[in-house]
């Protein structure tokens, strides 16, 4: 033991192993850093990737829940359009008792005057459902394919312009061809 130790508690040779151990602990604490900053790098791209991830998901759901939706309109579409066979097949009974109603009256257009007609396709569409006895709102659209607002606003047109009559059964309403004009042919 040398005097230095005895005095100080230490020497040359402590003072040597620590350093030493210093510079191991540095080495280590660098390359503990290095690794700090590989980590913070892959974490940074998986945020990137989750991202990512949960806007595609969020596209997924938007996507899911619009098809929800029209899987329930198109079941809707189906209940309503097997009622309205019911309805005809037993209005259709009913009709071989005598009763008449309203909608007899529909007159037969001429095919060449529908074709001649000059209004916008949408009107054309609603004039051929019409023609073929497809004459309550909701059958039209169902059978042209327009929109319920279209559809109605057609047949307010029509009906202004002399086309149309629109005929009230109960709550039902219904239209026909007004028969002045089914017997023109139009220019």
């Amino acid at each position: 033991m040398g005097l230095a130790k005895i005095i100080f508690g230490f020497d040359r040779e402590d003072l040597r192993k620590l350093e030493e151990e210093n510079k191991a602990l540095k080495a280590e604490l660098s390359k503990l850093k290095e690794e700090n900053t590989v980590l913070k790098s892959k974490i940074k791209e998986l945020e990137g990737q989750m991202a990512g991830l949960a806007s595609e998901l969020k596209q997924a759901y938007s996507i899911a829940a619009s098809l929800v939706n029209e899987i329930d309109v198109l079941k809707n579409r189906v209940v309503r359009l097997e009622d309205r066979e019911e309805q005809r097949e037993a209005e259709d009974k009913k009709g071989d008792s005598g009763q008449t109603h309203d909608l007899e009256e529909t007159v037969e257009v001429n095919e060449e005057a529908l074709e001649s007609y000059e209004g916008d396709e949408a009107e054309k569409l609603v004039l051929e459902a019409i023609s073929k006895g497809i004459n309550s709102p909701s059958d039209i659209v169902s059978y042209t394919g327009l929109s319920k607002s279209r559809v109605y606003a057609v047949l307010k047109e029509l009906t202004e312009e002399g086309v149309l009559v629109k005929k009230k059964e109960g709550r039902r309403v219904h239209y026909i061809m007004a028969r002045a004009r089914a017997a023109e042919s139009p220019a």
